[in-house]
Parts: C-alpha cells; structure tokens; sequence
C-alpha cells in the first residue's frame, strides 16, 4: 500500500484510504446468513423480462446502484481516484457519491479534485459532508456555495460519532446537531441525503428524522469497513486507545437496519424517503436481501476501489457488470421483474 499512500495529497487521508484496502478494516458479521430469499419455482418469465434499471434524481440508472463515499483523501498528480471513479460511473451508469469534501469547503484549492461533472455528465453526483460541521453557519454557507459550483445534484450529510472519538483532533460535541440538520435538509440548494459511515444509522430520533424533507436515508450498517479500524490501522495500531478497542465491533448490522427502517418509513410518512443499503451489501445475492427487506437502492465503496486498484477502471466496470447481471438472474428465479418488486421476498433462516 505504500504507493498508494505516497500518492495522495493528504497523509491523513491518505492513510484512511489505505486503509480502507486493507482487509483488516472489514467487520464481517454473519447477520446476512440469518436470511434468505423465497425462491419462486414458477417464474412465469424470461430473464429479457427482468429490468433492473432505475431512475434517481432525474438520471436514468443501469441498475439501482450507488458507489459509495470514501475518497476524501483526493489525489493531486498521479491518481485522481474521483475521476476516475466519475468515468466508471459514466460508463456503468450508476450513481456516484463523492467522498468527504470538508477539505474542499475550507480550502477552494482543492476544487479540480472533487470537480467532475464534465467526466460523468449523465449520471447522478452526490456530494458528501459531515453533520457535525452544519452547526457552522460560515461552513453551510459555504458548503452551498461548492454544491453549486460543482453543479451537484444532492449532497449527503453523513454521521460518524464513533470514528470522531477515536481520530485525534476529532469532534467531541455533537449537541444541535439535529437542528443543524433540519436547517440545512429546508436551505440546501440541492436535495439532502442521510447516511452513517458503517455503523449502523440507529436513533431514538426517528421521527424527527422522517419529518425533515430528506430524498433518502441510507443505514451504513456494520458488515464492511468499519472506521473504528480504520483510524486504528491509520495510526499504525490496532490497540491504540481502550476505548478504540471497545469500539471495534460498534455497530448495527445492515439487514436488520434495513428491515427496521423499511418499517419505520413506510408506517411514518405517505411520502417517505428512499431508503439505501449498504455497509456490507458486497455481492449481487446481498443486494438482492437488501431490496427484498425494502431497499429502494444499494451503495457499496471498497469493493469498487479494491477491483480500481488493482486492475483500473475495466475491472472496475466489470464488477458492476456482473453484479447487475447477477442481480437480474436472482430476480427472476424469485419471480420478481424488478429489484423493487423482491421486496417481502425474504425469510429468516
């Protein structure tokens, strides 16, 4: 991973991304086993019937997939890992969440890294900034400000309070920050997403959540990378505090969440956000479980950056492929024409 880090503008982001490679940052959980899909042995379809294309903030999509956040450590010189990931998902047609652009919104320097909308001008980009920094009127202010520059289509606030206590220098208050929400959901210039980093977005909040005019939530649910670890292996530890090794397995897994918020949001609201999995959803048969729990998207990270690394945008773009064409094979034989109509289509083993 050397070459990697060496490569990147930021030694801190440049240790998080390497270690977002590296295998010891996964949380595997074996929640994903304790369900299965409902096999329909009576299709009474062609596979040509199966339309796995979706439509998201006014773009055609190929399938209902979103690459997700983890590339806020922006390169400068030999690897642009965002425009690259923009070409992918020009190609693939999909979505494609930016990584953290707090760096960005404080340093304008930083614009030609994040600005790739003429890379990927037919497909959905979405922007990516913490909640805690939304308490700041300045940095709202000039968040908006690089959403219109950057001609986003919605930007994702994202919640990571665990990852914070663990990072030196890391926020340690996290009051007014449902305010901040609410504000910045009603001001944006562009729609608001919600999501967790990989542990599990669980609230005692949920109403107030659903009553905000977010486009979507996405659960970020234990089952891939966990930044818990991931600031462990950045330290150069995977000891370096008690309270990170408390933390290592901090969390709630993705199906569960799934299913608990396909719930919340159907009995909540007549109009309710789109919910997006991820967190583990790394494999056609999982996207399958997610949309069969109530996903209306799913979203994956690492492995589109480990197949990007090792053998560029291709082997990038074939991952996609397959997994598309895996998903419209798995709905089929679940006789569903379309990722959305799995949803019941699940069972606890």
């Amino acid at each position: 991973m050397c070459d990697l880090v060496e490569e990147l503008v930021s030694p801190r982001k440049a240790a998080h991304l390497a270690a977002c490679l590296d295998e010891a940052s996964q949380f595997p959980t074996d929640e994903w086993s304790r369900y299965g899909l409902v096999p329909e042995a009576f299709p009474e379809m062609d596979l040509d019937d199966v339309d796995c294309s979706a439509r998201l903030l006014g773009y055609d999509l190929s399938f209902p997939f979103i690459i997700g956040a983890m590339t806020g450590g922006a390169p400068v010189g030999a690897r642009p890992w965002n425009h690259e990931l923009a070409q992918l998902a020009q190609r693939q047609r999909v979505g494609l969440c930016l990584g953290s652009m707090r760096a960005l919104v404080e340093n304008q320097g930083f614009l030609d890294q994040f600005d790739v909308r003429s890379i990927a001008p037919d497909v959905p980009i979405i922007g990516n900034a913490g909640l805690w920094q939304l308490r700041s009127v300045e940095f709202r202010s000039s968040l908006s400000a690089v959403i219109e520059r950057l001609s986003l289509d919605a930007i994702f606030i994202h919640v990571n309070a665990p990852q914070e206590l663990c990072q030196k220098g890391g926020d340690r208050s996290f009051r007014g920050a449902l305010d901040a929400l609410e504000l910045f959901s009603r001001e944006s210039p562009v729609p608001v997403l919600l999501k967790d980093v990989g542990f599990g977005l669980t609230t005692s909040h949920v109403e107030r959540v659903v009553s905000m005019p977010l486009l979507a939530i996405d659960v970020g649910g234990i089952g891939g990378t966990h930044f818990v670890r991931v600031e462990q292996l950045a330290s150069g530890s995977m000891s370096t505090s008690p309270l990170c090794e408390a933390l290592e397995e901090w969390g709630t897994p993705t199906p569960r969440l799934v299913a608990d918020w396909h719930r919340a949001l159907m009995s909540a609201s007549p109009c309710p956000p789109l919910l997006i999995a991820s967190g583990g959803v790394n494999s056609p048969g999982r996207m399958a479980l997610a949309f069969a729990m109530g996903a209306d998207f799913v979203s994956a990270a690492r492995p589109i950056l480990v197949q990007l690394h090792a053998g560029g945008i291709e082997a990038a773009s074939h991952w996609l492929e397959e997994a598309r064409e895996v998903l419209r094979h798995i709905c089929l034989l679940c006789g569903a024409s379309t990722p959305q109509r799995l949803k019941g289509a699940y069972r606890r083993l």
